[in-house]
This record gives structure tokens, C-alpha cells and sequence, in this order.
């Protein structure tokens, strides 16, 4: 986190924001806010800001399209009445927190993924530590070696698809 942030943290606590319990001045970055979290940031400070203008505003975002859009209009109202001069408007706040949605869900997607991957790997590998197991081992013959393999291989394709099945 840089100097800015660690201001801007500090300044917010000591006026009296509620930051979420993950965000500390060393170990966080403000850009990994939740949406949630950040709805709820702009609302305090903007009650701090405005006092009881703007003390109809959530801290929260609700799970209905249009109520979200009902906030997120407010809050983006509230930060032209204070003089902010740049377009600001419920798409943009929208926009970001969907962004942040966006990216958790890609990174779950990413991270299954490679789970799905390494699983598969380790399979293979222990199949290929049998193969040369069997392949140097001179009490068996190979068609049994062969059996083996491939029972081994069918059950982890089972295992597999059990794992799809549940993501």
C-alpha cells in the first residue's frame, strides 16, 4: 500500500469510518475493496461530509437490480452536490463494482482450473511411477502390468469426473 493510501486509511478512521476488518493501513490495498465495501465507505464519509443531508443513504448494496441502481444514483448525487465536477453516474459506480465481480468470479474460475489441472498431472504422474514400477519388475507379466494400469487409469478418470461434476 503507498503513502497516499496509508493517509487516506488513517484519515477515515480517525473520522469515524467503519473500514472493513481486512483493510489495514500494511497489509491492504483499497483497490481490493468488495463493492459492498465500498458503497459503504462513500456513505459514511458523504454522511460525514453532508451530516443529515445525506443520511438516507445505505451502506450497503442491495441484491435487486433496481435498487442498486437506486443507490448507486444517490450516492453519485450526493458527490455532484458537494461540487465533484467530472461525470460521475450510476453506470460508472456500477460499473466498477461489477468489475470487482467480474474479476473474484474470473480468478475462482482460474483457480478451479488449474486445481482441475495439477489433480490431473499428479494423476498421470503416479500412473507413469506404476508403468516404470511394473516395467522393471520381473515376477509379473504384462498383460497383468497392463490390467493394473489401466484400472488404476479408469478409476482416476471416476475421481475426475466426480470433481467436475461438483464444480
Amino acid at each position: 500500500m503507498d503513502e497516499a493510501e496509508e493517509i487516506l486509511l488513517s484519515s477515515l478512521r480517525s473520522s469515524g469510518v467503519s473500514l472493513p476488518s481486512g483493510l489495514s493501513a500494511s497489509s491492504s490495498s483499497i483497490k481490493g475493496l468488495s463493492p459492498g465495501a465500498l458503497v459503504s465507505v462513500c456513505a459514511q464519509s458523504l454522511r460525514l461530509i453532508r451530516g443529515a443531508g445525506s443520511a438516507s443513504l445505505p451502506t450497503s448494496i442491495p441484491d435487486a437490480a433496481a435498487e442498486r441502481f437506486k443507490v448507486c444514483a444517490d450516492v453519485a448525487a450526493v458527490f455532484k452536490s458537494i461540487g465533484y465536477k467530472d461525470d460521475l453516474s450510476f453506470h460508472q459506480l456500477r460499473n466498477e463494482t461489477e468489475y470487482l465481480k467480474d474479476q473474484e468470479t474470473s480468478l475462482k474460475e482460474k483457480t478451479q482450473s488449474k486445481v482441475f489441472e495439477i489433480q490431473g498431472l499428479e494423476a498421470e504422474y503416479e500412473l507413469l511411477k506404476a508403468a516404470v514400477k511394473m516395467a522393471f519388475d520381473d515376477q509379473h507379466s504384462i498383460e497383468l502390468c497392463l490390467k493394473e494400469l489401466n484400472e488404476q487409469a479408469e478409476a482416476r478418470r471416476g475421481n475426475l469426473v466426480k470433481l467436475e461434476m461438483q464444480w
